[in-house]
């Protein structure tokens, strides 16, 4: 069973964002045993602008909340397109991007 757990809760890095660092992740111990690193702000940052350019909705408004400045939407905009640089999923991105700036120009975000 805590194989089956461990295996459960394990990261593949090859998803972190370029540069993820242990500096940008918080580390809380749970007990002697059990620790839980919780992703930095830019690395949010980044997952949430590939779900949001992928499917909105709740990743869309996580994202919001987090407030990103444009240096941190580049940098996350730069990551994604590692993940998934396929023509349909750019434009995707490019109106997530531009929807941003909207708000960020409006004073909503």
């Amino acid at each position: 069973m805590r194989g089956l757990l461990r295996s459960a809760l394990s990261v593949d890095l090859r998803w972190l964002p370029p540069d993820s660092s242990s500096a940008r992740r918080k580390t809380s111990m749970l007990s002697l045993f059990e620790r839980v690193h919780f992703a930095g702000r830019i690395d949010q940052i980044c997952f949430k602008t590939y779900a949001a350019a992928d499917s909105a909705g709740r990743h869309l408004t996580d994202l919001i909340a987090l407030a990103p400045t444009s240096v941190e939407m580049e940098f996350a905009a730069s990551w994604v397109t590692t993940q998934d640089d396929s023509e349909g999923f750019g434009s995707q991105l490019t109106e997530l991007i531009d929807y941003l700036e909207e708000r960020r120009a409006d004073g909503t975000l």
